[in-house]
């Protein structure tokens, strides 16, 4: 299974401290998100919320 992921707007070097999430936070909604993936998901680009971003 591939799956492509967009971390959202992260507080980092390349993100700045005006993004909206700290980087524990994306990491802790992508790992939410990795776990109710199924093979259905393949191919698809996912927001760190969860949800599709048309390609």
């Amino acid at each position: 299974m591939f799956v492509a992921f967009n971390p959202g707007w992260v507080k980092t070097d390349m993100g700045g401290p005006n993004a909206m999430i700290t980087v524990e936070q994306s990491v802790s909604d992508m790992r939410q998100v990795i776990s109710g993936l199924t093979p259905a998901d393949t191919g698809k680009f996912i927001g760190n919320d969860g949800l599709v971003i048309p390609w």
